[in-house]
């Protein structure tokens, strides 16, 4: 075999590509929009394998030992959004035997299409706070960027005396027709390292980072090729963050089942969806529930504003489509049944995962041959296998406690129902101190306890109420002190706000936009035991019939606060959610 033949490593992602190169050598696997690039199995794999004797040059030896044992993980940062430099560097690092720790460059790519459309953040970087904790939790060995994201990652990287490793482009050209061999002598990585860090938001205290080992990615995607039938004849449209949970699985998904990505992370709106459709081409594409409505609103324009042939075509490229997903949150039966009929009979197909478990979760048989405790069919949901993360990285210690009950089952913090069929039915969260806003997780407690800080609140009350374009909202329900009058201007919601960002110093996204104030002497409803009857307490003070007649004050989601929205850990640090 002469040097005119890349080594491929003998790990579960490369001997699929290897496959599809020996398969279809030229056969289109990404192609980014943003950078108009168009790859081949081969280009890809050329880059890939070229780019990992560069990253590898720049580990220093303690990371070399680290990665030969079984036992220990090297992290390697990645900043840029989704596209195929992207998918080089982690393809590359995966190559290694490191762990990728993708940190979205906020300014590259639409972090949460949802966000964009809903919520005005102010467009900048990852703040240096969020970036230093980032480096801190992983101990990360290296930085690299795209050549989007270079100037950020240089710019981050200084203050902690590390230079980053730029992705170049074209830096070795490919050969017409480059080769490749598999490695015959080289040992396969413990499939129980690490694969990659997604970051989650911690109900207290900053993100958590979810540490997935290779075991768990290599089945995700076996699982998510059976179940959604993927294969090389499909071309996936691709936007959300691969720093996002959805947007990575499709990622590495695709790449294994030999389905093309179009990245289009740079250009898409709902606008720009309707023109993609009408080209055609296009076989499976995600949509988060709220951008389900945004979607269907620009396909009125269209077909209200735009010459019906457009409106036809948009149609039919929308049929044409094998697989419309949604997810991240609840999906209303009217929505279903909109789209249904939209989609010509073909229904979505909704997605239920969490980013502590690698792929979707599945429902698995749970009776049981063996003596044990009875399983009741409604409950918090658990879930127990070799699909679940290893652990939280967070500079909390006590990250992981509570997180698994006494038989080693993940607890979602939702509570379930089993159907006749062994269907999961999704009921709601089986705390009601845990609200879910935009793929956020919140802590009620913590927002009451910055309330009655406030000089003007007695007590607070935060509970979550349903809303169908961010899952929940954060509503207040205030009691005013004895001494407050009623004309107080302070116990306005975009005041209230101000005070909690300013003075109390809490995140922008655990903001209350729901707000309900009543006089010190109004009865809230308690349990038993004397507890907040939270329950009770959305339905008699945030109803539908209170929200109608303007009783609650809700904020609108589009009001711009750039000053109190882009500060340190306003986000997260996790903007590409």
């Amino acid at each position: 075999m002469t040097d005119a033949f890349l080594r491929v490593p003998q790990e579960p992602f490369f001997i699929e590509l290897f496959q599809r190169w020996q398969e279809s050598p030229d056969a289109i696997i990404i192609r980014d929009l943003a950078t108009n690039t168009e790859a081949t199995v081969g280009q890809f794999l050329y880059d890939v394998l070229i780019q990992r004797d560069f990253i590898s040059n720049q580990l220093d030896e303690e990371s070399h030992k680290r990665l030969r044992d079984p036992d220990s993980d090297v992290f390697v940062a990645i900043f840029g959004g989704a596209g195929y430099e992207f998918a080089v560097l982690f393809f590359a690092i995966y190559s290694l035997g490191a762990v990728a720790v993708p940190l979205c460059q906020r300014s590259s790519t639409p972090y949460h299409i949802v966000q964009l459309l809903i919520i005005p953040v102010p467009v900048s970087r990852i703040h240096l706070e969020e970036a230093q904790y980032f480096f801190r939790v992983c101990k990360i060995a290296l930085i690299t960027a795209t050549q989007a994201a270079a100037d950020e990652a240089r710019d981050l990287s200084a203050p902690v005396g590390m230079k980053p490793f730029v992705l170049t482009p074209g830096s070795q050209p490919a050969p017409t027709h480059p080769e490749f061999v598999l490695e015959q002598a080289s040992t396969p990585c413990n499939p129980d390292k690490g694969f990659v860090v997604l970051w989650t938001s911690g109900t207290t205290g900053p993100p958590k980072g979810v540490l997935l080992s290779r075991r768990s990615a290599y089945l995700a995607v076996q699982a998510y090729q059976k179940a959604l039938g993927l294969s090389p004849e499909d071309t996936w449209l691709h936007q959300v963050p691969t720093n996002w949970k959805g947007g990575f699985d499709f990622f590495t998904a695709c790449i294994y089942s030999g389905t093309c990505l179009e990245f289009c992370a740079g250009t898409f709106s709902p606008e720009w969806f309707w023109q993609r459709m009408q080209q055609g081409g296009i076989t499976c594409a995600v949509a988060p529930t709220p951008l389900l409505d945004m979607l269907s609103e620009s396909l009125d324009v269209i077909r209200n504003t735009r010459p019906l042939s457009e409106y036809e075509q948009a149609i039919r490229g929308l049929r044409d489509l094998r697989l419309l997903c949604t997810g991240s949150m609840r999906v209303p039966e009217s929505v279903k049944a909109f789209w249904r009929e939209l989609r010509g009979g073909r229904p979505l197909v909704n997605l239920y995962g969490m980013t502590e478990v690698v792929g979707m979760i599945s429902m698995m048989d749970w009776k049981s041959d063996t003596d044990g405790p009875a399983v009741n069919d409604e409950g918090e949901l658990c879930v127990k296998g070799p699909l679940v993360m290893k652990r939280y990285l967070s500079s909390d210690p006590h990250a992981m406690e509570g997180v698994f009950d006494s038989e080693g089952f993940y607890k979602t913090g939702d509570l379930g129902s089993i159907g006749p069929n062994r269907e999961i039915f999704i009921l709601g969260r089986a705390s009601q101190d845990v609200i879910r806003f935009l793929g956020w997780k919140l802590n009620a407690p913590e927002i009451e306890d910055a309330l009655r800080h406030h000089p003007q609140v007695s007590r607070a009350y935060v509970i979550g109420v349903a809303d169908h374009k961010t899952d929940q909202r954060v509503a207040a329900l205030i009691v005013k002190t004895e001494s407050t009058g009623d004309d107080s201007n302070t116990m306005q919601l975009a005041n209230l706000r101000r005070w909690l960002a300013i003075d109390q110093g809490l995140p922008f996204f655990k903001l209350p936009t729901m707000l309900r104030v009543i006089p010190h002497n109004h009865p809230v409803p308690t349990t038993a035991t004397g507890k907040p009857a939270k329950r009770e307490i959305h339905d008699v003070f945030f109803g539908p019939e209170q929200i109608a007649n303007g009783t609650v004050e809700r904020w609108d989601l589009a009001t711009e606060e750039p000053d109190i929205s882009n500060r340190p850990w306003d986000w997260e640090g996790v903007e590409g959610k």
